[in-house]
């Protein structure tokens, strides 16, 4: 005969296998109502105004030679809402932390920065980027012989710290991103690193500069991977030449590889300078389980047997059930069947005569009265039918309710 689990007060946590309760989480707030921005710098402005705001669009935005500029340590959200945003540029300055959402469907920002001068399509350095939903797709820009910027990224600045990638946070939506020669899709432009870039969903598609080649994710020219970590979505990085990397160094003689941290995959191949890297989906979680308690007879009378039934739970777990009319008179452990069901039984005692009896499942259902108890009062009660002595209900628990 197989061992049965068994339970007892105050360790049910351990055999736990159904929801007992449910957390109720709102919407987020509207954002903040303001007019919509008609061109690039004001979008700029509007976003950063009283240090950060989270803004609906009401409308679409083209302003295909304009760079939108978020100042520093401005902390903001960008609700694409469903519109198209289509301008040169964006640049976040030192310390501002920007977030991209969409939350209708068809929001799209194009920043396409090609045939500028050492432009990156959404420029990074110091700053942070999250891509939460939408399409984004940002395109860097180099101008005949000059310098390049990532797609989404660093621009070349010589001494300076504006070649490095920034921080990069991609958790949904369609991402494309392609840096001119020298640069990263999404990292360093030349002698940049490239930045912090997690990945943990969407669709991400990089694609480094060629000629100086740079990473797909990482490194411009002469610069190393920087701190990548995907653990979801699919990834799709291709490096713009040898030796330059799909997701790490640019090509040059002094750069390195960095850090490259990936979550258990589905996929993982590298073809020539391209490599793809896509995850299971996520399982969906497990609805509660319907747990139903019935008993009868009701109403009770002294001295009479209630034989109760458990259905809905989940196969195979013990579940304490407990019998009162304050206090306890009795409580014990039931296993539930594949199917989901079980079965337990008391017998009301002398002292409940009057009173209402409630039998609850333990951290399942709250108390279910069964009513109030009522005669005749029997001569006696049978043997071993009356209350559960707490000693002989200790033993039961240990001996797992056998």
């Amino acid at each position: 005969m197989s061992a049965r689990r068994s339970v007892r007060p105050g360790s049910l946590s351990l055999v736990l296998g159904i929801a007992v309760s449910a957390v109720v989480v709102l919407p987020p707030s509207p954002a903040p109502a303001a007019p919509s921005p008609t061109d690039a710098d004001e979008l700029g402005t509007v976003l950063c105004s009283d240090g950060g705001i989270t803004l609906a669009l009401a409308a679409d935005l083209t302003d295909a030679t304009g760079t939108v500029t978020l100042a520093d340590a401005c902390s903001a959200v960008l609700d694409l809402n469903g519109r198209t945003v289509t301008v040169r540029n964006v640049v976040l300055g030192a310390g501002v932390d920007l977030t991209i959402r969409d939350g209708a469907d068809g929001g799209t920002l194009v920043a396409d920065a090609t045939g500028a001068n050492n432009v990156a399509g959404i420029q990074t350095a110091g700053a942070t980027l999250r891509i939460e939903s939408g399409t984004v797709t940002a395109t860097g820009g180099r101008l005949g012989a000059g310098a390049s910027g990532a797609g989404i990224g660093g621009v070349y600045d010589g001494a300076g710290d504006d070649e490095h990638g920034g921080t990069v946070i991609i958790s949904g939506g369609t991402v494309t991103a392609t840096g001119d020669s020298f640069a990263a899709g999404i990292g360093g432009s030349q002698d940049g690193d490239g930045g912090t870039v997690t990945i943990s969903g969407g669709t991400v598609t990089a694609t480094g500069g060629s000629g100086a080649a740079g990473a797909g994710i990482g490194g411009g020219y002469d610069g190393d991977g920087g701190d990548v970590t995907i653990t979801g979505g699919t990834v799709t990085a291709t490096a713009g030449g040898d030796p330059a990397e799909p997701i790490g160094r640019g090509a040059g003689t002094t750069s390195s590889s960095g850090s490259l941290t990936l979550g258990p995959r589905e996929v993982d191949s590298t073809v020539g300078l391209v490599r793809t890297i896509s995850f299971l989906p996520a399982p969906a979680a497990a609805a509660p389980s319907p747990v139903a308690l019935s008993c009868a007879p009701v109403p009770m009378l002294i001295g009479s047997r209630v034989s109760c039934a458990v259905t809905g739970g989940d196969p195979g777990i013990d579940i304490l059930w407990r019998a009162a009319y304050n206090p306890v008179f009795a409580e014990a452990g039931v296993t539930l069947d594949a199917s989901g069901a079980g079965e337990f039984s008391f017998v009301v005692p002398r002292g409940a005569l009057g009173a209402e009896v409630t039998v609850e499942l333990v951290e399942w259902l709250a108390p279910v009265s069964l009513g109030v108890v009522g005669g005749p009062v029997p001569g006696s009660i049978p043997a071993g039918e009356g209350p559960v002595p707490e000693w002989s209900l200790v033993m039961l628990v240990l001996a797992g309710g056998l």
